[in-house]
């Protein structure tokens, strides 16, 4: 069974991206998201997601399903590539596990989770400044919480969280903001 997630970047407040089947947790698509904001500038990913993809809306015959795949072994800075548009599936809750939005705007990286059974904390959400965002089905709720930001000067110890198999073991789905706090206590420990 794959680990679906979603890839995309927010350009005024707007989020567009494309879906990811398989491999979408932090220690293996998470570190080649992060490697990639560490390798580009803030202005080349810009140009690429606004200038490099084009999201196809109906690509009825699967055409450009594999893509998703072939974004990574691509040189952002020259190349193009169609992808899928799968731009709402960040807010399917209850099947996109993982999800990596690049913001244009704010020039961080957002880290989101779904699959939650409980609403982010009030207090939190206006924190990170982020709305509640969820799915219903007949018998539960689930909801997708931004579960970390992270700016250039952060990503390395981001790269230590995603690479350590035991972060990714113990992380607490009743508790979303696990993330923020660690990395906020490894921040102070430099």
């Amino acid at each position: 069974m794959g680990t679906r997630g979603f890839i995309g970047y927010k350009k005024d407040g707007e989020i567009k991206g494309f879906y990811n089947h398989n491999d979408s947790y932090y220690s293996y698509l998470g570190l080649k998201v992060l490697d990639n904001f560490k390798k580009y500038s803030n202005e080349e990913i810009e140009h690429f997601f606004t200038e490099k993809v084009e999201f196809i809306k109906n690509d009825t015959e699967d055409k450009y399903y594999e893509n998703h795949r072939k974004i990574w072994e691509i040189d952002w800075l020259t190349d193009t590539i169609k992808l899928q548009d799968g731009t709402g599936f960040l807010w399917d809750s209850l099947f996109c596990e993982y999800g990596y939005v690049y913001n244009l705007d704010a020039k961080v990286l957002e880290i989101y989770r779904g699959f939650f059974k409980k609403p982010q904390l009030e207090k939190d959400a206006k924190k990170y400044k982020v709305k509640e965002i969820f799915i219903k089905n007949e018998k539960e709720q689930y909801f997708t919480h931004l579960v970390c930001t992270v700016n250039k000067d952060e990503i390395v110890i981001v790269e230590k969280m995603f690479d350590d198999p035991d972060f990714e073991e113990n992380n607490d789905e009743e508790y979303p903001e696990k993330i923020f706090i660690e990395k906020e206590k490894q921040l102070k420990e430099i």
